[in-house]
């Protein structure tokens, strides 16, 4: 369901700032932590603008 939520977010004309996803039962918080950390040091805000990063990163 969520997958569908975050198509049409993305489809839409309007721009959005961006987002990060992870089910919550996809992985651990530590885990989750360490993929932000990476997803912070790889992009900066003018690349997340209407982009969508599923975690986890594995």
């Amino acid at each position: 369901m969520i997958y569908w939520l975050l198509h049409d977010i993305q489809s839409q004309d309007e721009m959005f700032s961006g987002l990060i996803y992870g089910h919550q039962l996809a992985g651990t918080i530590g885990k989750y932590v360490i993929d932000l950390e990476l997803v912070c040091e790889v992009l900066d805000m003018d690349n997340m603008i209407n982009r969508i990063e599923y975690l986890s990163l594995d």
